[in-house]
Parts: structure tokens; sequence; C-alpha cells
């Protein structure tokens, strides 16, 4: 045992016993700080050292995409296993001054010290690239990606640099797989415009189509038919490309009928979501619809922001099932 005089009070300290509690106060704040499934820092990390930090740093929040589909189809075991992965193939793209947490679920918030503008989307490109290359032991048809959105954090407190990386994160997310930051917004908006989903309007009214279009075309992308033959050339031009169809039902030549008969007999219902837009409200027209395979049901008049909502849940629900369905076969 070590003896040392305090020099304030001329007491002895027990110098080893002293180390050995710091040390046991130092391995339980690791174990109080660590993420148990990845082994990098956890959400209480952030709210004790890392919320009021004011340091210039790079910010950026990283989700894994259709992360609930592996959950759902492999099980939760494999889940886990990809989040350590993920973590790793992030760590070993980072310096030991940066900073890396799990900040809920499939999210990660990373911080990187003293990042410059000029670098900081090369890092969240390096990284992302690294997470496509990496493969899944036991199952290497499983590919991942992640959506990453990324800010320069330099005057104010790392909350708000949080809070835009994260909005842009999901701005990222709408289309899957990309990495958007601050610095090159006009780059993402022409991305963004060319990944647009695709939408078929059908109605041999010009100015119902109109209407719909300005209601949707900020988001989607807009084909347009002017009745039920035309539609018939779209659907073959562009097959699968199409994420939603908005169809009327009475039009001159063939009718909404027959299209949907059509889009049946071609294997395309199943995979192509229909919602009808209509001015017939009759209980046989709407049975018939649904009897044939159409995912909802709109009437005229409509409030526009709930003909936005149904499309946009619609399309959504339809894109998880195509990336599902992609999921399963690649198994």
């Amino acid at each position: 045992m070590e003896l040392v005089k305090h020099l304030e009070n001329d007491t002895l300290i027990d110098t080893d016993g002293r180390d050995k509690l710091v040390g046991k106060l130092k391995g339980y704040q690791d174990k109080l700080y660590i993420d148990p499934v990845t082994g990098v820092y956890n959400r209480r990390y952030f709210e004790d050292e890392i919320r009021n930090m004011q340091n210039s740093a790079g910010v950026a929040m990283i989700d894994l995409d259709d992360f609930k589909l592996y959950n759902d189809i492999y099980g939760h075991d494999m889940g886990d296993q990809v989040l350590c992965i993920v973590a790793d193939v992030i760590k070993n793209c980072i310096r030991k001054t940066d900073k890396l947490i799990r900040y809920g679920g499939d999210e990660f918030l990373l911080i990187l010290s003293d990042m410059v503008r000029g670098t900081l989307r090369g890092k969240l490109l390096q990284i992302q690239e690294a997470i496509e290359n990496a493969t899944i032991p036991n199952c290497s048809r499983l590919k991942l990606t992640a959506s990453i959105g990324g800010v320069i954090s330099e005057d104010g407190q790392i909350d708000e640099a949080i809070a835009k990386a994260d909005q842009l994160m999901y701005k990222a997310k709408d289309h899957k797989a990309q990495v958007i930051t601050e610095c090159d917004k006009t780059i993402f908006k022409k991305e963004k415009i060319q990944n647009k989903p695709k939408i078929l309007i059908v109605d041999d009214s010009e100015f119902n189509r109109a209407i719909l279009k300005e209601i949707l075309e900020e988001t989607y992308e807009i084909i347009e038919a002017d009745g039920g033959n035309e539609a018939l050339h779209k659907i073959d031009e562009y097959g699968m490309k199409i994420s939603l169809v908005l169809l009327d039902i009475i039009m001159r030549e063939k009718d909404g009928f027959e299209v949907l008969k059509y889009m049946e007999e071609e294997r395309l219902i199943s995979d192509i979501p229909v919602i009808i837009i209509s001015s017939e409200d009759s209980a046989n027209y709407i049975r018939r619809a649904y009897e044939m395979g159409v995912s909802d049901y709109i009437n005229r008049p409509f409030d526009a922001n709930i003909v936005y909502q149904r499309v946009s849940n619609t399309v959504k629900l339809y894109a998880k099932q195509r990336r599902l369905m992609a999921m399963v076969t690649r198994v």
C-alpha cells in the first residue's frame, strides 16, 4: 500500500485504493455510456456529454433503409447483427476523435470533429459506400443501404445542427440511399426531380386532370391520358415504372372499368395501385371497383389535402411492398 501526505491537512491517503476506486468508477461510466448491442456510444452519452457541445464539427444523421423489413423477414437477431456490422463499418471510416452514437433504433448520430464544409459530403459518401459494400455472414444476398443528412455546426449549439441534419436525412430517405448536406441542396434537388415517383392521371376532362396535376406535381412526375385508350398505351409504355394510377370511371371510348379489366388481365393490378376519382358515387359502381382490385375510391368534389395524403399513403405502401418482394426474391 502506498501512502501519501495530503498537503492541506496532513492526512494520509491510500493512493492504491483511490486508483482502484477511480478505475471502478470509470468502468461503470463506460458501461453507462455504451450501447450494449453495437458497442458505440448510446443516447445517454449524447444527453450528458454532447448535447451542450459548442465546438465546430460535422454532424450527420445516418438511417438504415428498410431496417424494419430486415427484422420482419430475418428476425431480430439478424437485425442486431446488421446494426453491429454497420457500426463497425462507420467506425472504420472515422477518426478516434470522432463520436458515433446510436441515436435510436436504426439511426446513428455522427459527430466529426473539426470537419470543414468542403470535405463533409465526401466523407459521408465514403461511409455510405462502405455500408453498401458490407457483407452479412450467412446472408450474402442481403444488401444494405443508408440515407444520410449532414451539416456543419459552427456557432450554435449542436442541437440545432442535429435538427437540420435530421431534416436533410428525411429528405434523402424520400428516395432512399441518398446523401444530402446543406452544401449541396441544389445537387439533391436535381436528383430528386429525376427520381420522382410517376403517377398516371386518366380522365377525359382536361380540367379535372389539371386540378389533380396542380395538387401532385411538386412531389410526383405526372403522366396524363385523356381517356381509356391512351391509358392502355401509357401503361404498356411505362409498366412498373408507374407508381400509381388515378382513374376516372365515366369516360368516352373505354371507361375506367375497361382499363381495370386490362390491368387485371395483364396481372398489373396487384403491383400498380389504382385510386378511382369520380363523380359517380353509386354503391354498385364503388363495390364493382373494389371487386376489380382498386386501392381506394374518392368522390368528387374532394378536398385537395385529403387527395394528396391518400395518394401519398398508397404510393409509400406499394413502394414498401415492392422493396419487400425484392428482398424476399433475393433470399
